[in-house]
């Protein structure tokens, strides 16, 4: 059954104004806006000047001294000091440009939410307003805080940085390593250390820009996700951010419809991953237990946490081939337990998992397979989490007999939970919602059952 709630109502429906104190929001979103871009201008144009005038101060220093025959142990302590100097202003530097961006980013987004919460969206043709750029933005995401490293907005860092990366290269050698200097004073022909030393340099400094530009989420971890999914040519979803930020309004939705998680967790856990809150987001025993089906039978199946699954469902866009798939979503799940509690991933698991075709999420699912039940009961859970890994629609029956009679040892169901489940298992199949092929049917797995 699809979901009819309209998509503002669903992601903005925490947000909403009338018309008077939202245009006053507005109005006010829209000053800021113009006060922080006035901020990030002087910032840029102030570091584009004083990042070369500081430079050539400290070069022409410097050969003044030389030529007029300045105490050779007094050059190493002052070019010490410049160096200590313009790397302190540049760090400053780029932290101010970096705060300036940011700031303005958050106006633009709050501009973009209060359009969007009294109901002015301007579609998603980008070939007349940009969707990545406030103009045309209808989703707040859309506009990030880091720029690209070839965009206007970094070229003043990249400006500043060149200049500091020259200096500390010209100059290095100059400082006194270990009680003396590595050479005697020189500003051409640099050693191989120098330069060096005004690469990592420079490296440091885009890494300092980066960070400080980095979302709520973001992390080493997922960047190390990124380069694996470039690698393995195994696509992540473009926004990261905005498909968490869905996911988490996932678990409000279906808590707004009273489709209750105290009962359906525990059956997830025991039949997808008993070790669930044991790993960190991977389960290695299942992994090799994967891993020498494979080998047997030349075909992946299971072996895959729910952090692993949750991973897959929201954040890879290509499923195949799936041993490469399996490679990204290693560090993927890694990452989602880094930002992510354990109680969290397991409700997004369940509010954006697949059921069935076109149903996603257990609230959905709920009312696709049960429209007269308006509670979950163990049998409802049962067959829920069952339908999980069983996309196809197809009732097998050595599955769900072994799954019931393992939930029964451990004592999450009992015998009328049985005997409910196989009513429920021949409505559905009656109402072909099920598809069952096998001879078997589910009050012959009742039978076995209650004989068992």
């Amino acid at each position: 059954m699809e979901d009819k709630l309209d998509l503002d109502e669903r992601f903005y429906a925490t947000h909403k104004f009338n018309g008077d104190i939202g245009l006053a929001e507005y109005e006010l979103a829209a000053k800021r806006l113009d006060a922080e871009e006035k901020a990030f201008l002087w910032a840029t144009n102030t570091t584009s000047l004083l990042a070369p005038a500081i430079w050539f101060f400290g070069y022409q220093l410097h050969v003044d001294w030389a030529t007029n025959g300045v105490q050779s142990d007094v050059l190493p302590m002052i070019t010490t000091a410049f160096i200590i100097f313009s790397t302190f202003f540049s760090i400053m530097s780029i932290k101010h440009v970096a705060s300036s961006r940011r700031n303005r980013v958050f106006a633009e987004r709050k501009i973009v939410l209060l359009r969007r919460s009294m109901g002015v969206r301007y579609g998603k043709n980008s070939l007349v307003l940009p969707s990545w750029r406030l103009e045309g933005a209808d989703n707040p995401f859309g506009l990030p805080l880091f720029p690209g490293y070839f965009s206007y907005s970094s070229f003043p860092v990249f400006l500043l940085l060149s200049f500091s990366a020259l200096s500390i290269t010209l100059l290095f050698d100059n400082i006194p390593l270990g009680g003396f200097s590595t050479k005697d004073f020189e500003l051409i022909n640099p050693s191989q250390t120098a330069m060096c030393a005004g690469a990592v340099w420079f490296v440091i400094g885009i890494l300092i820009f980066r960070l400080s530009l980095k979302e709520k989420n973001e992390n080493v971890i997922l960047w190390g996700t990124r380069v694996t999914s470039f690698l393995t040519r195994i696509p992540l979803v473009c926004n990261v951010e905005y498909k968490l930020y869905r996911a988490k309004l996932e678990i409000s939705e279906a808590a707004r419809i009273g489709a209750r998680t105290d009962i359906i967790v525990p059956f997830a856990l025991s039949i997808e991953d008993q070790s669930f809150y044991r790993h960190r987001g991977i389960n290695w025993r299942g992994v090799a237990r994967a891993g020498w089906q494979f080998a047997r039978r030349r075909r992946i199946s299971g072996g895959s946490s729910i952090t692993q699954q949750c991973a897959r469902t929201n954040f890879i866009e290509k499923f195949s081939p799936a041993w490469r798939r399996k490679i990204v979503e290693f560090p993927l799940a890694r990452w989602l337990e880094s930002v992510l509690s354990k109680e969290e991933i397991i409700r997004i698991y369940l509010t954006t998992s697949r059921f069935d075709r076109g149903v996603y999420g257990f609230h959905r699912a709920l009312r696709h397979f049960f429209p007269a039940e308006r509670e979950i009961d163990q049998a409802i859970s049962f067959i829920l989490i069952e339908r999980l890994g069983n996309t196809r629609s197809l009732f097998l029956a050595g599955r769900i007999q072994q799954l019931l009679q393992r939930l029964v040892s451990e004592g999450l169901m009992d015998i009328d939970d049985v005997k409910r489940v196989g009513l429920l298992y021949d409505q559905l199949i009656n109402d072909q919602k099920i598809i069952n092929d096998d001879a078997v049917t589910p009050s012959d797995i009742v039978a076995y059952i209650a004989e068992a």
